[in-house]
């Protein structure tokens, strides 16, 4: 029998190390500045290669942060505020990359001196 890591493919171990690292070094992850189509991807992507009743934990800005709406806008909820562009989730985009998952929790926090107001999601793969 094959170990599940050699039974997916190449570029699905690499995604999933590159979400990995990204993750656990706490960077900004680059969901903040994908298109909805992009992000929409890059959760199925994960769905895709993470293990049954595995958890997916990201943190976004949301429409409720004090630069949402200020800079330039890009559209899709993109803004460019002091050169650097930022994409602000909407609660509806939350749930919709939640659909098919077992289970939602967002925490709203806020960090920083702005303060910059983000969601804490986690999101439960089915068992």
């Amino acid at each position: 029998m094959q170990s599940r890591e050699h039974a997916l493919p190449a570029h699905a171990r690499h995604a999933l190390a590159w979400v990995l690292a990204l993750q656990w070094q706490r960077s900004r992850f680059p969901m903040h500045v994908l298109a909805k189509e992009e992000i929409h991807a890059l959760v199925g992507e994960v769905r895709r290669v993470l293990r049954p009743g595995g958890v997916f934990v990201y943190t976004v800005r949301h429409t409720g942060d004090a630069h949402y709406g200020a800079g330039t806008g890009h559209g899709d909820d993109i803004w460019e505020h002091g050169g650097f562009a930022v994409h602000f989730f909407p609660r509806d985009l939350v749930d919709a990359l939640a659909d098919g998952w077992q289970s939602q929790e967002v925490h709203p926090f806020e960090e920083g001196d702005l303060p910059r107001r983000l969601w804490r999601v986690t999101q439960t793969l089915p068992r």
